[in-house]
């Protein structure tokens, strides 16, 4: 092997956080990243990660989301999904093709109903807002 190097692979480390961290702790971990040496690389979620979150917080299985079933709180869940999928930079091709097919006019349409009852309604503007305050310390 002379003259060849060894190839080194990238260390990948990650970080997995119980709910959005405070200033302190955001400070501490950044720090943490650059006293490594690690690189952070910061990552759009997808999709399907928005899915499982809304389906945990709301208590509905993901198969529905993605399903044909219909009722108040499948819409309800999946206005979630496209809201908050929408705001973290998600296409709404994208997010109708990852709810079940959906045509990207519907998932307009829910993004657009969701806008509509975030004023409205006190407990889904909360589990909106925190979701999309979670998954955008997690992409910075």
């Amino acid at each position: 092997m002379s003259g060849l190097q060894q190839a080194r692979s990238p260390r990948i480390v990650a970080i997995i956080l119980d709910g959005a961290p405070d200033a302190a702790a955001r400070a501490r971990l950044r720090r943490l990243v650059a006293d490594s040496g690690c690189l952070a690389v910061p990552a759009i979620p997808e999709v399907e990660e928005v899915i499982a979150r809304v389906a945990f917080e709301m208590g509905v299985p993901h198969s529905e989301i993605v399903g044909a079933a219909r009722g108040p709180r499948l819409a309800r869940a999946r206005r979630a999904v496209a809201w908050v999928a929408k705001r973290l930079g998600r296409s709404p091709s994208e997010i109708g093709r990852r709810t079940g097919n959906r045509d990207h006019s519907t998932v307009l349409s829910q993004i657009r109903r969701a806008e509509n009852m975030r004023p409205i309604d006190p407990a889904f503007r909360a589990l909106t807002d925190r979701l999309v305050a979670e998954f955008e310390w997690i992409a910075a």
